[in-house]
């Protein structure tokens, strides 16, 4: 699992009888560092992995911060999704997202089933080439209140599996909702 963050998903994979590795700088692990991102995809291309999760970070790709923040510097927009290059965090971010595509393509050439989770909203998948993987794989919009999040946010998985269709979601609208900050 790359930017496993709290490692949520690897912890439910373990459980299910899988044997997981989560990557994330909360585990002390820099996927911004060129090295690190070049032994991932040499891991991945070694067939070392049969299944990989990525979940890019959102938050300059996401409209509670592009929409927000638009006077105070943020250059993202649906028609120029990477920015302008005048801001540090979105340029982190990119070398993030760039990565990512990059291990979804090792993915795809060895032959190891991937998947991606995002906002359904973010400007990622109109990111550099995103939106060819969009295409390519099969996409999953899940209302994460229906899986026990605190908000419907909801988040678009995309994967080279068709199963993962699977969890599409609607609000039931039979609880309460947090908002979003």
């Amino acid at each position: 699992e790359l930017f496993a963050g709290k490692g949520v998903l690897s912890r439910a994979m373990r459980e299910e009888g899988w044997s997981t590795e989560e990557l994330d700088l909360v585990g002390g692990v820099d996927l911004s560092l060129k090295q690190t991102q070049d032994e991932v995809v040499e891991r991945i291309r070694a067939r070392r992995y049969r299944v990989v999760h990525l979940a890019p970070p959102c938050s300059t790709f996401s409209i509670a911060y592009y929409a927000r923040f638009r006077q105070n510097g943020c250059s993202r927009s649906r028609i120029i999704p990477e920015g302008r290059g005048t801001v540090a965090k979105e340029e982190y971010a990119n070398k993030l997202a760039r990565f990512a595509c990059r291990v979804v393509k090792a993915c795809d050439e060895s032959g190891t089933e991937w998947s991606v989770e995002n906002p359904n909203t973010s400007l990622i998948w109109l990111f550099g080439s995103w939106p060819a993987w969009v295409k390519r794989g099969h996409v999953a919009t899940v209302m994460m209140c229906s899986y026990g999040g605190s908000s419907p946010k909801p988040t678009n998985f995309v994967s080279s599996n068709e199963k993962i269709t699977d969890l599409s979601s609607k609000c039931t609208r039979d609880h309460d909702h947090e908002a979003l900050r």
